[in-house]
């Protein structure tokens, strides 16, 4: 279970490797209308999509967003002005439409760091006492990947991995040269289009990429956003 752009397709390629299936969520919080009521924000933990063992991860809020955006303006916009034009009429209608200017869009309650930050939270607040769950976060992985192999193995049972393997395998270099060869239906790589680079599901991977595409005013008003939550960007 994740927020969109938290590193899940990357976990998928890892359960992939691993020979083991699991159920991927988002929690009511994904980015097509098939997951979610357009443009309205989180609100509390949906229980009904738990399992017996769960593992979480979370990522900087910020990087996410900045990622959410490019998710958003560069591959699910056919859906927005597809079979979604009437639910995307009614976000423009409430004022709660994906803003198309990246700053603004990492500010906006409902698709920027603050609503990210809620979404975290309040699912680290409720795995806080549960041990036989795990939580995760894309920072850990991407210091110590055979380390977080070694933590989903363990957390569903499977003994005898090859951590340092696996985690070769699944690295960001190796996910993107998997994506650049074609779409991967199942792993949910698509490609890229147009020959622009922000338009894959790997796209960077870079920890707080964000310098790159945000001012400075807008870090420091995310940074005091995050830190409402506890979160540090």
């Amino acid at each position: 279970m994740s927020y969109p752009k938290s590193g899940r397709t990357w976990m998928r390629y890892i359960f992939h490797l691993l020979g083991c299936k699991v159920k991927f969520t988002h929690a009511g919080q994904g980015t097509s209308f098939s997951q979610r009521e357009p443009g309205v924000g989180f609100s509390a933990v949906d229980l009904s999509v738990l399992g017996e063992k769960n593992i979480f991860m979370y990522r900087n809020p910020l990087d996410t967003a900045v990622s959410m955006f490019f998710q958003i303006h560069k591959h699910d916009a056919v859906s927005f002005w597809g079979k979604g034009m009437i639910q995307y009429c009614r976000m423009a209608w409430n004022k709660n439409s994906p803003p198309s200017n990246i700053d603004e869009f990492v500010l906006h309650p409902v698709w920027g760091v603050e609503n990210i930050c809620r979404y975290n939270q309040a699912w680290l607040e409720y795995f806080k006492d549960k041990p036989d769950n795990l939580v995760i976060n894309y920072e850990e992985a991407t210091s110590d990947l055979a380390g977080v192999v070694k933590k989903l193995s363990n957390t569903i049972g499977l003994h005898g991995v090859d951590a340092e393997n696996i985690a070769k395998q699944s690295d960001f270099k190796s996910m993107k040269k998997l994506e650049l060869k074609g779409k991967s239906k199942d792993l949910r790589l698509y490609g890229q289009k147009k020959g622009d680079p922000d338009t894959m599901k790997v796209r960077r991977g870079i920890i707080r990429g964000y310098r790159d595409y945000l001012s400075e005013k807008t870090i420091v008003s995310a940074e005091k956003i995050a830190d409402k939550y506890h979160f540090t960007i």
